[in-house]
């Protein structure tokens, strides 16, 4: 292969790589962001749990509040579960994808090696024909 053919290929893979990355990280993201919106949760559901548990009173207004709250955050963890679950099987893939990319560059980056190696010894051995030969005078 020609060494513009090789930098191109390898520009393109680099930004194969790029945007893996980028999705790599938003995942992560994506993985953190559910975390935290559990333990969120987790925090408020606990503070209903306590205030029932407390003995206090409570209207009938608050009882179905936070009865409506306990149904929505049930369907709430579930659409944050799905969302993490689609952001690791995301990643995971990502993850592959990375390695064959970084795997395609370092063979470009070898190929584009031997190619350079080969149009130098083409020019010394060019260079070689084209001086004249060499006389011993001893």
């Amino acid at each position: 292969m020609k060494p513009d053919l090789l930098a191109k290929l390898d520009i393109l893979a680099a930004s194969q790589e790029a945007k893996i990355l980028d999705s790599i990280r938003k995942n992560n993201g994506t993985i953190k962001q559910a975390e935290e919106q559990r333990g969120i949760l987790s925090a408020y559901r606990a503070r209903i749990s306590d205030s029932w548990q407390n003995g206090s009173v409570v209207s009938a207004a608050q009882a179905r509040r936070c009865g409506y709250f306990a149904n929505a955050s049930l369907t709430a963890e579930d659409q944050i579960n799905q969302s993490a679950r689609r952001a690791a099987e995301s990643l995971g893939a990502d993850i592959a994808a990375l390695a064959s990319v970084q795997a395609q560059r370092k063979s470009l980056q070898s190929a584009q090696t031997k190619v350079e190696m080969d149009i130098e010894r083409g020019l010394e051995r060019r260079l070689e024909r084209e001086l004249p030969p060499r006389r011993n005078n001893t």
